[in-house]
């Protein structure tokens, strides 16, 4: 049956393609990394702002790019915010509601259809949905991403099926949500930490042959290897896949990144911002993920990423699209709100509080660099001294073994030479910190409460350290929660030759190769590299494709009496990369997620397309 259904998508997806505009190679994308309205004590209030904000900067954005936006993506419960959920009964995509103009539906769905519908976009949003259940008696609350054409009718729905937050929950079958367009692109709908897991993404990218991907997101951000745009990056490379993700911005509490990717050619646009802000990336994306633009040569270029944001702060007096919007009591309602918001606060600190992986759990090894300026032709006149480390090391942890080959140059300047800026002192300025391998075989939860799923991972990687102790790496210097204590203890890694003292100034990978034999059973390997940020106002930059080779090979490796299928991966960087944050072979083992394989777990699709479904049935009798 899931062979049938997967068959048949490819097959309409060849058909729309065949009458969409053929003029057209391309279409056209936006994310709103949005920051919400929070503060209120009824979540109602919170929703109805929020909504009235996204009909503002679907306007203003509408107006103001320089090419419009054929899709529209917004974050996952943007507009919730940090409130208990406001849910909403939405029809299913199958019955075809524009609810723009009906009284049926509820105000705030009808709203979100009238913003398509006058902006003459595909628009994807998440939000809160109420489902009654007559046998249970029942209501259950789901994180649901749903989908509007350019008539404002709902067309797709997809309720999150890693569902990690509290006070939502998960469905018992996957939800393998797709819709088409009118230019041809066939979308799966995926949400939040979908990307971590294998269903419904990995099934959706490898069985249905969908190549592009909405994904609105509340994503909490991690060192070393979970920040927003790493795993947003790393996903759409692995899969080879459009990956259009809109991220919820409240860096304070580490939520934030968004980005649009296009496969193995790296990302067109992407951003992890510092700021308390609402922003939009635009990109044009090619219709064709297959084709690869450039050829790997001898000169590598590695290219800083100029970000085009469209800034959405003028949003404030811009008006509705329709000032009405179809719906007699709306303004009431917003003075309302507005008349009842009961508290300030005052503006956050402008610095990405970032969560921390349990690096204890690895096996790491600090790499030592050995100074080639010694004592002996050290001058008074020496300012610089340069440390070197020629590594070839196998590290293991419960018997996986990952293959280290690094060249690192460390740069130190004489203490009394070096103004010690603000830029110096910047918790993500990883150059000046010490480095680790690093190797984890294991599982790890994510979530809480009841809502939490547990993961399997087997990861090479190399670490910043902020010290010699493994309790200080994946640290930055600056959290908010931990960053005024670890600041102040921080030290610049003083060293001391013939009474002259030197500090840290820089850390430079002159190469780095990894190689690791990784389970093949039900497991997807991804690429996750990231550098230390160029601006104050962004975390982190990602490595141009060009700077790295990533291969994949299947093998049969030879345990008893037993044939066991690995890939043996490996992971060149060849260009000298300087304040590396991360870099590793990073690899989810789906099938030892519960402790042992999962192969064998009973498979519950819901496709949300009845004639798919129909066909199917029909085919298989004939067939």
């Amino acid at each position: 049956m899931l062979k049938c259904q997967a068959f048949l998508v490819l097959f309409f997806q060849l058909i729309i393609l065949s009458i969409a505009d053929q003029q057209n190679e391309t279409y056209t994308a936006a994310v709103i990394e949005f920051n919400p309205h929070k503060f209120y004590t009824q979540p109602e209030f919170a929703f109805y702002l929020n909504i009235e904000q996204y009909a503002r900067l679907t306007s203003y954005l509408m107006q103001s790019a320089s090419k419009k936006p054929d899709l529209l993506v917004f974050p996952e419960t943007g507009l919730q915010g940090d409130n208990d959920p406001f849910p909403l009964r939405i029809p299913r995509a199958e019955d075809h509601v524009v609810a723009c103009h009906n009284d049926k539906y509820p105000l705030g769905l009808k709203t979100l259809s009238c913003i398509a519908l006058d902006a003459h976009v595909y628009l994807v949003v998440n939000l809160a949905e109420a489902d009654f259940n007559s046998t249970s008696n029942k209501t259950k609350i789901y994180s649901t991403t749903i989908a509007f054409n350019r008539g404002g009718e709902l067309i797709a729905k997809y309720r999150k099926y890693n569902a990690l937050d509290k006070g939502v929950d998960s469905p018992n079958d996957v939800d393998y949500s797709f819709f088409l367009t009118d230019f041809g692109v066939t979308f799966g709908i995926l949400a939040g930490e979908d990307l971590l897991f294998k269903e419904p993404g990995i099934t959706l990218a490898r069985s249905y042959k969908i190549k592009h991907f909405v994904h609105p997101s509340k994503w909490y951000s991690e060192l070393p290897f979970l920040t927003a745009n790493q795993v947003q990056w790393a996903w759409s490379h692995a899969m080879n896949s459009v990956l259009i993700s809109a991220g919820y911005n409240d860096p304070e509490k580490a939520n934030g990144g968004s980005g649009i990717y296009k496969g193995l050619q790296g990302p067109l646009e992407y951003s992890l911002t510092e700021k308390s802000e609402s922003f939009a990336l635009i990109a044009e994306i090619p219709k064709d993920t297959y084709t690869i633009p450039f050829q790997i040569d001898l000169i590598r270029l590695k290219t800083v990423p100029t970000v085009k944001k469209y800034r959405l702060d003028a949003v404030a007096n811009q008006p509705s699209m329709r000032s009405e919007m179809s719906l007699e009591n709306i303004e009431e309602r917003l003075r309302s709100i507005h008349e009842n918001a009961n508290k300030k606060v005052q503006p956050p600190p402008e610095v990405l509080e970032v969560l921390r992986d349990d690096v204890e759990r690895y096996s790491t090894l600090l790499i030592k660099p050995t100074v080639l300026g010694t004592e002996a032709n050290l001058t008074s006149n020496s300012t610089k001294l340069e440390g070197v480390a020629v590594l070839n090391k196998t590290l293991c942890q419960d018997g996986f073994c990952c293959s280290f080959t690094v060249m690192m140059t460390t740069t130190y300047t004489r203490k009394d030479a070096f103004l010690m800026d603000s830029n110096y002192v910047r918790g993500d300025n990883f150059g000046n910190y010490r480095y680790r391998l690093a190797v984890f075989n294991g599982r790890r939860k994510f979530g809480s409460g009841s809502n939490t799923k547990q993961a399997a991972f087997q990861i090479c990687g190399i670490i910043p350290c902020m010290n010699d102790s493994v309790t200080s790496c994946a640290l930055r210097t600056d959290n908010l929660n931990d960053g005024a204590t670890v600041r102040r203890n921080y030290t610049p890694f003083p060293m001391t030759l013939n009474g002259v003292t030197f500090v840290k100034t820089g850390t430079k990978f002159n190469s780095i190769v990894m190689r690791a034999d990784v389970s093949g059973n039900d497991t997807s390997v991804f690429p996750n590299i990231l550098l230390g940020p160029n601006t104050n106002e962004n975390f982190g930059l990602l490595l141009d494709s060009k700077s790295f080779l990533f291969t994949k090979k299947e093998m049969m490796e030879k345990q008893g009496n037993k044939d066991v299928q690995k890939l043996s991966v490996k992971l060149s960087v060849t260009d000298e990369i300087s304040n590396l944050a991360s870099a590793s072979i990073f690899a989810r083992v789906y099938s030892l997620d519960n402790g042992k394989s999962s192969a064998n777990r009973a498979s519950f699709i819901s496709i949300k397309t009845t004639l798919i479904g129909f066909l199917c049935l029909l085919l298989s009798k004939y067939l």
